[in-house]
């Protein structure tokens, strides 16, 4: 969470983000405590790399100016306080694509690929991948998937249960009611968010060490 609210606070401005883990997952944070001092003479040095991530802009009634409409993460569309389905439309580029009958909907990017899309079951992408994924939560259908799209697609998708309304949610930080009659336009942003990355720690190891990717579950 800090990692994130940090990103948004650095926004188009290019400065590069270095996450240090503190607590128990931490995908975007790579390193330890213990590894700090390391890292920074390394920075120091030049001896790291900067690794773009693509960023997710959003705009809706209602949404004030002064909020920042940007997520690394997702914008997730949900049921708000009320526990029922609700009919979301997703169309893509003015096409009507489908019309979910679920808790909500995800629209992630690959670095969040690992996280809320991960637990409705969206596919685990490289951060380094431009896409974005469509997941339900919890959808109402054998058939309905979640779904990958082109990073320059633009997604709008809309409450369209009757007498309904829900909750917008960038990040899981900037939370928005949302009625039944707005629509949430959904493209990527003209910029992206850098981290510092440094070779040892790949994405594939943090996968197998967080998500211990690959055991067997005699093996955990």
């Amino acid at each position: 969470g800090t990692l994130l609210a940090s990103a948004r606070a650095v926004g188009d401005s290019g400065t590069p983000l270095l996450g240090i883990n503190l607590g128990s997952l931490g995908f975007l944070t790579q390193l330890t405590p213990q590894q700090l001092l390391p890292a920074l003479e390394a920075i120091c040095k030049g001896d790291y790399q900067i690794e773009p991530r693509m960023v997710l802009e959003a705009e809706t009634e209602g949404m004030d100016t002064a909020e920042s409409p940007y997520a690394l993460n997702d914008v997730v569309l949900n049921n708000g306080p009320v526990s029922r389905l609700i009919d979301i439309n997703l169309c893509v580029n003015g096409e009507d694509i489908v019309t979910y009958k679920a808790d909500g909907l995800v629209i992630s990017t690959p670095t969040r690929s690992t996280a809320y899309s991960l637990a409705v079951g969206g596919p685990i992408m490289h951060p380094r991948m431009e896409a974005m994924i469509a997941a339900p939560i919890s959808a109402f259908a054998l058939t309905t998937r979640p779904m990958i799209f082109a990073p320059d697609d633009v997604h709008e998708i809309k409450i369209v249960s009757e007498e309904h309304h829900g909750g917008l949610a960038l990040d899981g930080q900037v939370m928005l009611p949302l009625k039944n009659s707005s629509s949430v336009i959904i493209k990527k942003a003209d910029f992206h968010i850098k981290f510092i990355v440094f070779p040892e720690n790949t994405f594939y190891k943090v996968l197998k060490s967080k998500l211990h990717w690959g055991h067997t579950p005699r093996a955990l």
